[in-house]
């Protein structure tokens, strides 16, 4: 016991100076380094995602189904990402193959927001010229027939 109360740390020296402590602890920092790089390449390529589709001008119903969509091709290119950080290759089919699939969610985000700002561009201009008067009220009657 030392003067402090403390047990003494024991050190095993290998030949070359090296503990093998110190050998255990390069491993464990190597592999810190790789997940972190991994991880910054995923955040650097989620940062990328177009993800930029506003919601609240839509029903419950249709902010749901987007949802859903947005989740699923979010998954697809999270993916892809992670799967991409991986790989040092950048000429290798796997590779082009995860590029494809994050450039195709960006463009199926990028068409869905098109299509979303023209239906309420749309939407709108109906409303307003209904309103106006521009189309005629129709009253609809149901009639039956017994078919024989």
């Amino acid at each position: 016991m030392l003067q402090s109360g403390r047990r003494p740390v024991v050190e095993f020296n290998a030949p070359q100076g090296n503990t093998l402590f110190e050998g255990h602890r390069a491993v464990n920092a190597a592999r810190r380094n790789k997940i972190a790089a991994v991880n910054a390449s995923v955040s650097n390529s989620m940062g990328k995602m177009k993800s930029d589709v506003d919601l609240t001008a839509y029903s419950k119903e249709e902010q749901k189904n987007i949802g859903k969509f947005l989740t699923g091709q979010r998954s697809l290119y999270a993916n892809s990402a992670n799967a991409l950080a991986k790989i040092s290759d950048t000429s290798s089919p796997e590779y082009q193959y995860h590029v494809d699939v994050m450039n195709g969610v960006n463009n199926s985000f990028t068409n869905l927001k098109n299509q979303l700002d023209s239906y309420k561009e749309n939407k709108i201009e109906f409303a307003e010229a209904l309103e106006q008067g521009c189309f005629p009220k129709v009253t609809m009657t149901c009639s039956t027939q017994t078919l024989q």
